[in-house]
């Protein structure tokens, strides 16, 4: 209290505590902050001081959001609303279009494609700012809430367009600031202080330009080391501190050990992590010889690198990793600690290493922020007593800045002579804030020995695009509708082909059914895969590509001229149909920002499924009629080359989301062996039976796989295609279940009803896709009762009437009469069982995603997913497993139908009952997003990215 009480009576304007609560779980994070924040509250009371709370946080999206806000609210009082300002030019950080982006070379990337995105603690997959906000805090903000500043408002309207944003969003709001130039910022927080002047009061999560801008400092040019009244030079070697384990810091200690170490000027120790987490004994042992080392090169004169083993160790979860790193943090401390010869400089390399460097290490408990020792660098300067090594300059040199050259040239700015630091200089508050535009050149920072040319080196005239190299390719809102209805239709069309599977009985039993079950078998199998793929490779890429091959198989289906080459084109093209769809969804949400024309798009993406089946079936009924069915595949493939063609041309090349990430090859290969396998010898024994050989070896064969690709997962890769910890999620395993049974119950009763119409009553196709009419129009309804009924009624009961619908329906279905009306029982089963898909897929991924950990959410979406095709084909060939036996028992084909439809009623009876009493919606404390904060000694761990609160302004 005493120490906030002296800065509150000293800070002309405002001053940072540091909190490193990115190094804590949350429940010490949250004790932490409150702790800051009624300390804060009483020594801004106890000096008649008014503050104002910035969460300075980092910059490309990691840390606890919202737990830090929503605590600082509880202590200083509800405020008109949030603002999210992560912008940083130094950094190569920018918000444009809503979407979070980060510079890498000379590419702008979006944050949730990069490596930031995937932390082991902090991991998200949103880049667009509205959508980051809903994952971190899923449920508590509608879309009314989430409102944005955009950079047209800052650059056409200047202050006062922004001052009416500001003044107009609802209470409870969080505010996006975009801005792609600093100039940017400058313009934003002049119209907030006129929003602020009316009593509008905001608590604030940012980057580092928002702070600077906001405390009113500008850049200066490099001053002397005489002017910053440094000490004269050492004989001693610098030290460099390295903890940080982002890609960026790795590349960077590759230039600087390949540049200096090579010539002896920079001695390189590094420390063993696995040796250190080893064992207490052994991690004293690799402390103690490090120290040695370090006094010994120091005292030399060579600067000394210091640095962890680059091989990145994680635990089996969030809580587990930060142990590690705390472990990790402990040994570099206590080299720092140990150290007796003081060193020229000392630059510590990552966040919290920078952090516990300073608190624990230095022991430092105040120091001047001097200025930058490169740009987005910040350089300290601490002359308290209680300080070791004071007066040696100390970098913060966060992880995740700066070029691959900047750490190397840091180190050999002499700073025994020059230190390039920047000058802060109040402005005064009568002098204007600069808008973006031409007149107004903005700093170019370097990046690699060059200017950085990601972001025009002046700022951009109003409404003028701000990239020069790196452009997002605009998109004006013609085209973008346009290949948002390209990405719709190209779904439509690998539906549009599918009805064949439903519709070939009329080409004979054994075609019809052999077709409903390979291509669905396929798309099933390796649609999970190809999302995968798709977030490595890019979305757009490997959409086109599945929708050439798509083509490629319809066209070459027209031409095949027997049953086993017709059928083999057919689960071909199921391997297209997987690439477009999970891909096609990416591209939707990237191509269109949140809001209504998403929201329509991706409902419209949905109900093309349906759509395309009928159309599909009216297509292939129409050209059967006058026709044969080559020219319907020809047909279908001219389409799908147009569409993909058209959509190649329009579809901007943007980069992949995650560029830089592993493929499990060989478990996805392990996994879709299995899959295909086990699939294929329950839908080949109904027509080969058990008894031919390689049916029962192939069963044998894909168990192995199976049993080969979970000791896989778990044991032979780091990067697993299916993480084993994800099924020990609570309800999960269960609720899977649940789905595949709905799923199954769903493929048979499609195939067995398309039986009955065609074989039974002998209507023709074309007459099938008409009496399939209210399926159209009932999927389309579920979709909406789904969106309706999510916020009335718990997820497991709407899954429960998901499986009610499909149990009916399937139940009129098995008891149909010989002779009867399509009204009387098939007409109500069609509209019913339209129902199950819809309700079942929202309720289980409502489900899913409660049940299972932050970094399992988009793989659990996509095993739902997965289940749906799968569980179609695999329904199927157990069904079919019962009709036959059946029909050749009682010699009626027509007992058969009926059996194989009660094994359907069955297992729909098996999923209600599992889903009423097992399955439950999991609240906030499901496993792995609240954690045990005494599972790991953090208690005293202080210091870092964390909460800034300067007095009369900010804090």
């Amino acid at each position: 209290m005493a120490t906030l009480t002296a800065e509150f009576r000293q800070a002309s304007r405002g001053f940072f505590i540091l909190t490193n609560s990115r190094a804590l779980p949350p429940l010490a994070a949250e004790k932490l902050i409150r702790e800051i924040c009624e300390n804060v509250a009483q020594a801004a009371t106890a000096t008649g001081q008014s503050v104002d709370i910035v969460l300075r946080g980092d910059s490309t999206l990691r840390g606890h959001f919202p737990l830090e806000a929503d605590v600082a609210e509880s202590v200083f009082g509800p405020t008109d609303a949030w603002v999210l300002a992560p912008f940083f030019f130094q950094g190569g950080r920018y918000t444009i279009a809503d979407v979070h982006y980060v510079a890498e070379a000379d590419a702008l990337v979006p944050a949730g494609a990069t490596q930031f995105a995937r932390d082991a603690t902090f991991g998200y997959r949103s880049s667009n700012l509205r959508d980051y906000v809903q994952e971190k805090a899923p449920g508590r903000f509608a879309a009314g809430q989430l409102h944005s500043v955009s950079i047209e408002d800052i650059r056409a309207g200047g202050p006062r367009a922004v001052y009416e944003r500001l003044k107009s969003v609802p209470k409870g709001s969080v505010v996006i600031v975009n801005a792609a130039a600093e100039s940017d910022m400058h313009v934003f927080v002049a119209g907030l202080l006129l929003a602020e002047a009316e009593g509008k009061r905001f608590l604030y999560r940012t980057g580092a330009a928002f702070v600077s801008t906001r405390l009113g400092v500008r850049a200066k040019p490099p001053i002397s080391a005489a002017e910053l009244q440094l000490p004269r030079p050492r004989t001693t070697g610098g030290l460099i501190i390295a903890g940080s384990y982002v890609p960026k810091t790795t590349a960077q200690l590759k230039v600087l050990t390949d540049r200096r170490g090579g010539a002896g000027a920079l001695a390189i120790i590094e420390m063993d992590v696995e040796r250190l987490i080893a064992s207490p004994e052994s991690a004293e042992q690799v402390v103690r010889q490090v120290v040695q080392e370090t006094e010994a090169h120091l005292q030399a004169g060579q600067d000394t690198l210091v640095m962890t083993s680059r091989k990145l160790i994680t635990g089996d979860n969030e809580l587990s990793s930060l142990a590690i790193g705390t472990s990790v943090a402990q040994a570099l401390v206590q080299v720092l600690q140990r150290i007796q010869v003081q060193p020229r400089y000392i630059i510590a390399k990552g966040g919290i290493t920078s952090s516990d460097a300073a608190t624990k290490g230095l022991n430092v408990k105040r120091a001047w922020i001097v200025g930058q020792a490169a740009p987005g660098v910040p350089l300290w300067r601490c002359d308290e007593p209680t300080s070791r090594h004071r007066g040696v300059p100390f970098v913060v040199f966060p992880g995740n800045v700066g070029g691959e050259a900047t750490l190397f040239k840091t180190t050999t700015s002499g700073y025994e002579f020059l230190i390039p630091a920047i000058h802060l200089e109040v402005i005064s508050p009568a002098t204007s804030i600069p808008r973006a535009s031409t007149d107004s050149p903005l700093p170019t920072p370097e990046r690699d020995g060059r200017p950085q040319d990601t972001v025009e080196s002046n700022a951009p005239a109003e409404g003028q695009p701000v990239f020069t190299h790196a452009q997002l390719r605009a998109t004006t809102k013609t085209r973008q509708i346009a290949i948002t209805a390209l990405i719709i239709l190209s779904n439509l069309i690998q539906n549009i082909q599918m009805t064949v599977n439903f519709a070939g009985v009329a080409g004979g039993r054994q075609l019809g059914e052999a077709l409903h079950v390979k291509e669905t078998l396929t798309q099933g199998t390796f649609v999970l895969m190809s999302g995968r793929v798709g977030d490595v490779y890019g979305h757009r890429k490997i959409l086109l590509c599945g929708g050439a091959w798509l083509t490629a198989c319809t066209l070459a289906s027209a031409f095949c001229t027997d049953f086993y080459a017709f059928v083999s084109m057919r689960a071909l093209s199921g391997v297209g149909g997987a690439c477009i769809m999970p891909n096609a969804v990416a591209m939707i949400a990237t191509t269109n920002p949140p809001g209504r024309v998403r929201n329509l798009s991706l409902g419209l993406f949905g109900a093309s499924a349906p759509l395309g089946g009928y159309l599909g079936a009216l297509f292939l009924g129409a050209f059967l009629e006058r026709t044969d069915w080559k020219w319907f595949f020809v047909f279908i493939a001219g389409l799908g080359a147009v569409t993909f063609v058209v959509l190649w041309v329009l579809s901007p090349r943007e980069p992949a989301v995650d560029r830089h990430g592993k493929i499990d090859w060989v478990g996805s290969a392990l996994g879709t062996g299995a899959l295909i396998l086990f699939n294929f010898v329950w839908n080949q024994a109904p027509s080969v039976g058990w008894s031919t050989p390689y049916e029962i070896a192939l069963l044998i064969i894909s168990i192995v796989l199976f049993a080969l690709f979970n000791a896989w997962e778990k044991y032979g890769t780091a990067h697993p295609i299916m993480p084993l910890d994800i099924f020990r999620a609570p309800c999960f395993l269960t609720l899977l279940l649940v789905v595949l049974l709905n799923y199954m119950a769903v493929g048979t009763l499609i195939w067995y009803q398309v039986l009955w119409l065609q074989d039974v009553w002998r209507w023709t196709p074309l007459q099938f896709a008409v009496g399939w009419t209210p399926f159209v129009v009932c999927g389309t309804a579920a979709a909406c009762l789904a969106a309706w009924l999510i916020p009335r009624l718990a997820a497991q009961w709407i899954l429960a009437i998901g499986t009610v619908t499909i149990l009916v329906s399937t139940v009129l279905m098995a008891t149909v009469p010989l002779r009867q009306s399509y009204w009387a029982q098939i007409f109500p089963s069609v509209v019913l069982f339209a129902f199950c898909p819809d309700l079942v897929y929202t309720a289980g991924q409502i489900i899913a995603s409660n049940s299972v950990r932050r970094h399992q959410q988009g793989i659990a979406g996509s095993i739902i997913g997965t289940l749906n095709l799968y569980g179609n084909s695999l329904g199927l060939g157990f069904a079919s497993t019962i009709e036959v036996q059946i029909a050749r028992a009682y010699d009626s084909p027509v007992l058969g139908y009926r059996a194989a439809l009660y094994f359907g009623v069955g297992i729909s009876v098996v999923a209600l009952l599992l889903d009423v009493f097992f399955v439950r919606l999991v609240k906030d404390e499901r496993e792995g997003w609240e954690e045990d904060v005494d599972l790991v000694d953090v208690s005293d761990r202080a210091a870092a990215t964390g909460a800034q609160l300067p007095s009369q302004g900010v804090a």
